[in-house]
This record gives structure tokens, C-alpha cells and sequence, in this order.
């Protein structure tokens, strides 16, 4: 079967094949006839790629010329017609030289030919910065900002204008008692009940909540200090202070009493301070509400 398929193939070979001599090496051999129409004339492929290097590439650079590349040096034959445009040998040569010759640095600072600033002073800290003549800046950064006396003057006006902003500043810091507090709240019901109570944010003094105000109606406070949070180390305001602190509060007419976080530890003593303060500053020196 396999015999009478393969004669069949040859025989229908005989009218569509002719016999051609190889271009290179001169061995003859068979070759279709729509092949040799199309220039298919090598025995292999051998000598198709030998015949065209001796004769198709040595015509092909006959017609190119060579480029030298301006960045390394490497000569490249290119056609003429892109001999004009083409200076580099591969990409990487053009980012290279464009990067040194075109996008080379730009002088910064005051060396720029663009620079158009104004020095100015930092009212806080007192070094020079640089700004456009447009911007109106006080400051050399943020933190000097924040830490500038101009800034908390502002705040402090804002809150002496804004009393809704005061207040609800001042109950959303103080919404619950901590710790300290708590263990003091407890001294007070035990040794005067019904004398003190917590203030969670009904009396607020220019911006200032008292721990615990007095039920009775007199303006008596008594104030928690913590030994970290109202340290010397934390405390950057002198209203913050212990005398600044009794002192704001005088001159609203309230006289204030602080506790320190440490005093709790002897419940007794506490206690008594409380008393002598209560019954001889409450009710000879503090006045109903």
C-alpha cells in the first residue's frame, strides 16, 4: 500500500520537476518547477547562505556607508538615506550622551537663573528662609508655628470669641473621670457626701473644666493633678501650672484647692486637706453661686 502511494507521488513529480545545477557548488538535483520560477536554485541551505555572502551581502554594503557613533566610537554601516539623522550606535549610547549633553543637572537654588525668592526671618526660632515674594510667611516650619507665641495667642483668642468652641473642646477632653480622679471622687463621698460632685463639662471657666465643683452652690473647686501629666517637665503654659492654675480660677471668683496624684496615698491627710480647706476657705472665703 505504502509502495503504490510513494508511485504515485513519483509519477505525478515527472511533468511538474526539472533538473537544476546548483549556483555554488555545481552538484545537479531536482527541483520543482515553481522553485526554480521563484530563484530556488541551491541544493541546501548551506550553500544558499555561502553563494549570498560572497555575492548578495558584499553588493548590500557596497550601497551603506559608515556612521562612526559620537558617544563610544563604534563605527556602524547604516543606510544613506538615515546616514544624516543617525549619529548612535544602539539606544543605550543616545540616553547616555543625551543624559550628559541635553538633561544634564540644572543649578539649583540661588545659582538657578529661575530663582526668584525673598529671605525673610523666622519669628520664632530666628533663622532665614526662602519664600516667593507673594507668600505672607511668618514661620520657618510647622513645628515653629505651633510652638510661637503668635499661635497661641490665636487660639486663646479664638477661644475667649468662640464660647460654643470653648465649651465643647472642654467636654470632649474631660467626658470621664480617670483613675486619679475616681480614687478622689471616692475620698469626697466618703468623708463629705453630698458636698462634691464630678464635673463632666456643666461649668466651664474661660476654657477651663474643674474636676469637681461643689453641690452646694459655692465657688469652691477642687482640681486632680497628675504627677506626669502636670509635671514641670509637661507643663509648657504657666496657666497650667498649680499657681496659675489657683490664680485663673481667682479671678473668676472661684477659689480652687489642688490635689496631687501622690497626696492619695494617705487618705487621711487628704481628707484633712479637703476639710481645712472646705470649712475654713468654703465657708468663710467662698460665696454662694
Amino acid at each position: 500500500m505504502i509502495e503504490e502511494r510513494r508511485l504515485k507521488i513519483a509519477t505525478a513529480r515527472i511533468g511538474h520537476t526539472v533538473e537544476v545545477a546548483c549556483p555554488y557548488c555545481g552538484i545537479k538535483h531536482i527541483k520543482y518547477v515553481s522553485d526554480v520560477k521563484r530563484g530556488r536554485r541551491f541544493c541546501s541551505v548551506a550553500c544558499a547562505r555561502a553563494w549570498h555572502k560572497e555575492h548578495t551581502y558584499a553588493g548590500w554594503r557596497s550601497t551603506r556607508v559608515n556612521v562612526i557613533c559620537i558617544q563610544c566610537g563604534k563605527t556602524t554601516i547604516i543606510q544613506p538615506s538615515i546616514a544624516k539623522s543617525k549619529k548612535f550606535c544602539s539606544i543605550l549610547c543616545k540616553n547616555r550622551w543625551e543624559s550628559e549633553h541635553v538633561h544634564r543637572p540644572q543649578p539649583k537654588g540661588q545659582e538657578s537663573p529661575n530663582w526668584c525668592r525673598v529671605e525673610r526671618i523666622c519669628e520664632n526660632c530666628g533663622s532665614a528662609f526662602y519664600v516667593r515674594p507673594s507668600v505672607s510667611r511668618r514661620f520657618c516650619s510647622r513645628k515653629c508655628l505651633w510652638t510661637s507665641v503668635w499661635w497661641h495667642e490665636l487660639q486663646a483668642r479664638r477661644l475667649r470669641e468662640d464660647e460654643d468652641l470653648k465649651n465643647k473642646i472642654a467636654k470632649g477632653i474631660q467626658s470621664s473621670p480617670n483613675k486619679p480622679e475616681k480614687a478622689l471622687g471616692c475620698i469626697l463621698n466618703r468623708y463629705h457626701p453630698g458636698e462634691w460632685e464630678y464635673n463632666d463639662g456643666k461649668l466651664v471657666l474661660d476654657g477651663l473644666i474643674p474636676d469637681y465643683i461643689n453641690k452646694n452652690g459655692l465657688k469652691a473647686v477642687i482640681e486632680m493633678y497628675g504627677d506626669y501629666w502636670h509635671g514641670p517637665k509637661r507643663v509648657l503654659r504657666w496657666k497650667y501650672t498649680e499657681l496659675g492654675r489657683i490664680m485663673a480660677y481667682n479671678t473668676l471668683g472661684f477659689k480652687c484647692l489642688i490635689i496631687w496624684e501622690k497626696e492619695l496615698k494617705n487618705v487621711q491627710s487628704v481628707a484633712q486637706k479637703v476639710d481645712s480647706f472646705f470649712y475654713e476657705k468654703g465657708k468663710n472665703s467662698c460665696t454662694p453661686a
